[in-house]
């Protein structure tokens, strides 16, 4: 199952809802992209994606290099 967000990187708690409600409806994977725009962005992906480590999780984040 996947989500996309074409404009930004969502809060943490809106990631972990995404990957919440998925697991809920059955996903055997859950996946989900957002645009970065910061390298915080990038982190928060991560951090979540962490956090979830006993879930079978792809994790995109679309944009441009940030430098």
């Amino acid at each position: 199952m996947s989500y996309h967000d074409f404009e930004k990187t969502p809060d943490e708690d809106f990631i972990q809802s995404v990957i919440d409600r998925a697991v809920s409806l059955g996903a055997d994977i859950v996946k989900y992209a957002f645009k970065v725009n910061s390298h915080e962005d990038v982190s928060r992906i991560l951090c979540v994606t962490a956090k979830n480590r006993d879930k079978k999780i792809v994790a995109i984040g679309m944009g441009n290099l940030v430098r």
